[in-house]
Parts: C-alpha cells; structure tokens; sequence
C-alpha cells in the first residue's frame, strides 16, 4: 500500500499546483493562463531528454521528471477546464 503513494504524488501537486494558482487569481492579478508556467518545465525537461545520451543515467532522471511536470500540467488543464465549465452554468 505504501508503493501506491508514489501514483498520487503527482496528482496531488497538480491539485496543490492549481489550488495555489486559484488562490492567487482570486487576490492578485494573476490568471489561470500564468499557471501555463508549467508547460515550460516540461518543455525543458523534454529538451534535456533528447539532449542528453540515452545511455546515462541522467535520461532516467529526466524521463522521470518529464513524466511528473506533465502529469502535473494535466491535472493543472483539468481543473482549469472543469472550473470555466461550472462557472460558465452559473
């Protein structure tokens, strides 16, 4: 069971990742499109992947993190579409 939290990691910091955005939209100036930021970390991310020799143990790291940053965007788009969904009802 303990092995099953390293699945819900990254959903959870996408959650805490568009919860965080939310909170600032809602006392700042920000907007949900500033939360985009995080399509850069995967753009990076990708780009050291296929920078970098697949034979080094690097490319496991950055594959690993190429996959957590998108995860994280995912959830991040996700929320953003179910948020102007139901407020666009209301």
């Amino acid at each position: 069971m303990e092995g099953i939290f390293v699945y819900f990691l990254p959903v959870l910091l996408g959650v805490a990742y568009f919860g965080i955005i939310s909170l600032l939209k809602k006392y700042t100036q920000i907007t949900y499109k500033h939360g985009l930021n995080a399509l850069g970390l995967v753009i990076l991310f990708l780009t050291m992947l296929l920078v970098v020799n697949l034979q080094d143990w690097s490319a496991v790291g950055y594959g690993f993190l190429l996959v957590i940053t998108t995860i994280i965007l995912v959830i991040y788009l996700l929320g953003w579409l179910i948020v102007s969904l139901i407020s666009k009802r209301a």
